[in-house]
């Protein structure tokens, strides 16, 4: 694998670095089309307990999991991989980087909502990292229990 750096975050840089990147993004990863909107976005995820994963290759960012930290868990609300990074296990650091922050805060659930049916890179991708599924409003909801170091 490329060397990348992984981290958990929920900075006010990481939510800067983040809007830069999403207005660039296919719609079917982010809402928000244009670096403003992608920004406002951020900071609201951000008021409401968001924490991000931010994966780096010479300062770039090349993959990233937006959600939010609850009492529970953790629920995530977007996730990427640049398509040059992808197959190349760095989803799969992501979500591991997840599961073991949320083990030094004792929580034990990640879940994953608004899962395209049509998306099924997502599905196997989700599945592959232990993910039970179930229908919402069209969509899948994914969710996966930790287990506690």
């Amino acid at each position: 694998m490329q060397e990348v750096n992984i981290k958990y975050t929920g900075s006010d840089n990481a939510v800067l670095e983040l809007a830069e990147v999403m207005p660039n993004l296919d719609s079917r990863y982010i809402n928000s089309q244009e670096e403003s909107g992608a920004l406002q976005s951020l900071m609201n995820l951000q008021e409401r307990g968001g924490k991000f994963v931010l994966t780096k290759h010479k300062e770039k960012v090349v993959g990233f999991i937006t959600g939010v930290q609850t009492e529970q868990g953790y629920t995530i609300k977007a996730a990427y991989v640049n398509s040059d990074f992808r197959k190349k296990g760095i989803g799969r650091a992501m979500v591991l980087c997840i599961e073991e922050a949320l083990n030094t805060f004792g929580l034990e659930k990640i879940s994953a909502t608004g899962i395209d049916k049509r998306n099924y890179a997502s599905q196997k991708f989700f599945k592959s990292q232990g993910f039970t599924f179930f229908p919402s409003r069209g969509n899948y909801f994914a969710e996966k229990q930790i287990v506690k170091n």
